[in-house]
């Protein structure tokens, strides 16, 4: 009997064991499960550090002063002869326009001057007519602007004599009055009032002489627009007339040396703006400088170069020589200015053997001030112009401490390629800010951190 409530013991014990196993393993499943739900992440924390900006700019020598090669737009480049930078001789080939376009447009001149000089033909008579009844209204209104003036000019010297007479008899009367034999009061008052009228008649013709002269510049005015437009119509159609023959002459020379375009004088060419098969346009087809300009080395900057570099900050210039030798320079920022829309750094050339339309690379290493929070570059997430990271953050849970995601609003205040200098009430020196994550996060997620942290 002992022996059979052994065996039933046991059983009960081997079975037993056999749940708690069962439990174990189920508690496991459970865990590898809750877990495998997990973003696995990699964080790091803030630092107080500076951040280091490595400026690289692409600049170009230009001329201080350039000159432009035009020809009449509408002509389609056949052949470019000469690319930016190299240097030519007086009459050295630029390039070619198509005869085509020029016999085309050479035609469409001569057809345009025959008909202004048709219209000037049908209109001269009349213009000139009403120039001359124009020419002669404004010369009678002078002649009765000079007859006015004398007119005025005798009221008001009348009415000046009897002002000054008014005032004469009031002084006279003042001084009888203080004299012994006396005076009469009257007789002051009398003379008094006749002053005041002197001077208030006085006052009336000034007003109506420059009340007359206002209205003559009035009607002097209306008649010098009379007429005006017409006289203003005929001229510019003379003007335009030269124009088109100035043209004509241009085109005709043009097409004596066959469409082609030379250099002007000895000089470097500083830009070509032609392309083959394009069409010439009202501006500039090339730019071109005189061999003697030394030329400026100018750098336009982006918003970082200029929070970065400063009037008198040495660069280092990367260039290489005509030969294809690589040369290195030091330089000194001279000035910063805004010209067109653009900030744009000219650095000094003392010492240096440029040319004109020579590139220049210009490097420099700008180091801030230490900044109190700055985090990994790739932390960062902008969202609707609003930057944020996520932190890990430890809570109490299912598997005991557990990192939970929590999303922190900061400000960005600088940033190179790697770090960001960013402002927060919320981060510390420990906080936990996601770096990388093999899934995307949201607020509130739990997340297994590698790497042990």
């Amino acid at each position: 009997m002992d022996g059979k409530n052994i065996r039933i013991k046991k059983r009960a014990l081997v079975g037993f064991g056999c749940f708690l196993a069962f439990l174990a393993v189920c508690t496991l499943i459970t865990k590898i499960i809750y877990v495998s739900g997990m973003a696995l992440v990699t964080v790091g924390n803030p630092e107080r550090r500076s951040i280091t900006h490595n400026i690289v700019l692409q600049g170009r020598v230009r001329p201080v002063q350039e000159y432009g090669i035009y020809v009449r737009q509408g002509l389609r480049v056949e052949t470019i002869y000469i690319k930016t930078g190299q240097r030519v001789e007086e009459g050295t080939p630029l390039f070619q326009v198509r005869m085509e376009d020029l016999e085309q447009l050479i035609a469409y001149t001569k057809e345009e001057i025959r008909y202004r000089q048709a219209l000037l033909a049908d209109e001269s008579g009349q213009k000139k007519e009403e120039w001359q009844e124009r020419q002669d209204r404004l010369a009678g209104l002078w002649e009765d602007y000079d007859m006015m003036v004398r007119e005025l000019d005798i009221a008001v010297e009348k009415k000046l004599l009897a002002y000054e007479a008014a005032r004469q008899a009031r002084e006279q009367a003042e001084e009888d009055l203080l004299t012994v034999s006396g005076g009469d009061g009257a007789s002051l008052e009398r003379c008094k009032l006749a002053e005041s009228q002197a001077a208030l008649e006085l006052e009336e013709i000034l007003m109506q002489k420059e009340q007359r002269i206002r209205e003559w510049e009035r009607q002097y005015g209306i008649a010098q627009r009379v007429g005006y437009d017409a006289v203003a119509e005929t001229v510019s159609l003379e003007h335009q007339l030269g124009q088109s023959r100035d043209t004509l002459e241009v085109l005709q020379e043009l097409y004596v040396a066959e469409g082609v375009v030379c250099a002007p004088e000895e000089g470097i060419i500083v830009e070509s703006r032609l392309r083959t098969g394009e069409y010439t346009t009202d501006t500039a087809c090339m730019l071109f400088a005189q061999n003697e300009d030394l030329g400026s080395l100018e750098f336009v900057l982006d918003d970082v170069s200029l929070g970065c570099l400063s009037v008198g900050d040495s660069v280092d210039l990367e260039y290489r020589t005509d030969s294809g030798e690589k040369r290195l320079q030091e330089g000194t920022i001279a000035y910063i200015e805004s010209r067109g829309g653009d900030d744009v750094a000219r650095v000094n050339l003392a010492g240096a053997q440029w040319t004109v339309g020579q590139t220049v690379t210009l490097k420099y290493q700008y180091v801030t001030d230490t900044y109190p929070t700055v985090i990994s570059r790739q932390a960062l997430v902008e969202e609707n112009n609003q930057y944020y990271v996520y932190v890990a953050e430890e809570q109490a849970g299912f598997l005991g401490t557990e990192e939970r995601i929590r999303k922190v609003y900061v400000t960005l205040t600088d940033s190179n390629d790697s770090l960001a200098a960013v402002e927060s009430a919320v981060l510390g020196a420990e906080s936990k800010i996601v770096l990388q994550s093999n899934r995307d996060l949201a607020e509130g997620d739990l997340v297994r951190l590698l790497d042990g942290k």
